[in-house]
């Protein structure tokens, strides 16, 4: 699976959140500290899409080799 870090974008992220109460897009702690979010979340940000009012958010993030830190801890 692949990553985004959105580290240095949880401001935004909060904001966006708190506009949905049916919805929220939950980071996890990953390797090296960063907090991440699954790439896979991109593919329904288009028009109309489950995520498509936090598509310009995702569309921000940078790909990252970070993983989950459970993961990370088992390799």
């Amino acid at each position: 699976m692949m990553w985004l870090d959105a580290s240095n974008s949880m401001a935004e992220l909060v904001a966006i959140n708190a506009a949905h109460d049916d919805r929220q897009i939950m980071p996890i702690r990953g390797t090296g500290g960063r907090m991440i979010v699954p790439f896979d979340l991109l593919a329904d940000c288009g028009q109309g899409g489950y995520w498509a009012d936090y598509c310009e958010w995702l569309a921000i993030l940078s790909p990252t080799d970070s993983v989950p830190e459970a993961v990370g801890q088992l390799e």
